[in-house]
């Protein structure tokens, strides 16, 4: 079982009126690599979080893990545990950015948000079309949270240039974090005298 972590971009509006949706894996980890002792807990509020997307929809049901209200009350602590877990994770993409600072080379930061997150896979018919029911840790720059995700009720389709059809469920789930918009993260990029970026962190 692995999890996926996946950085999330959305560009300025267009000439066509809609925002461009972009996310890329930045790599995948054994599950219980990165959550450890925490991981059996975690399967179930997965669980509990897709059975919610199936029972009540996935446009309005949230995705991210533990923030389903009652149920997930027993599932608080060891979220925190959970969230650390994987913000032990993404610090460590940003080893070289940390070292660079460190020595006084030039290092160009922004505030990341991410959030730990379970999105139902899409079916037409018996085909899987987006998505597998995997567990992922979507990172998305703050700003742009903020600035470029509405927190509307319209659809996908009308504000944003998707890449695939199926991806209004990641809109879904950036809506969701604009809302909760907790525990920032910094990611840095190294990039020399010039200004010229040498490495993506």
């Amino acid at each position: 079982e692995l999890t996926n972590f996946s950085l999330n971009e959305i560009g300025e509006t267009g000439e066509n009126g809609k925002r461009p949706l972009r996310f890329r894996t930045l790599t995948e980890l054994k599950t219980q690599d990165v959550f450890g002792r925490e991981t059996k807990e975690l399967r179930a509020a997965v669980d509990r979080t897709l059975e919610r997307q199936e029972l009540k929809g996935l446009e309005i049901e949230n995705p991210m893990v533990g923030g389903g209200g009652d149920e997930d009350t027993a599932f608080v602590n060891t979220n925190n545990l959970v969230q650390l877990h994987a913000l032990n994770t993404l610090s460590g993409f940003c080893r070289a950015g940390f070292v660079s600072r460190a020595l006084g080379a030039p290092v160009v930061e922004e505030r990341f948000v991410y959030a730990v997150t379970a999105e139902l896979a899409l079916e037409v018919g018996q085909r899987k079309v987006a998505f597998t029911n995997k567990l992922r840790v979507m990172l998305v720059r703050e700003d742009v949270l903020l600035e470029r995700v509405d927190d509307t009720n319209r659809s996908a389709e009308e504000l944003y240039e998707l890449e695939a059809a199926s991806h209004h469920q990641r809109i879904t789930t950036l809506r969701h974090m604009r809302r909760a918009l907790t525990m920032p993260v910094r990611v840095a990029l190294i990039v020399n005298a010039d200004g010229d970026v040498i490495m993506r962190l």
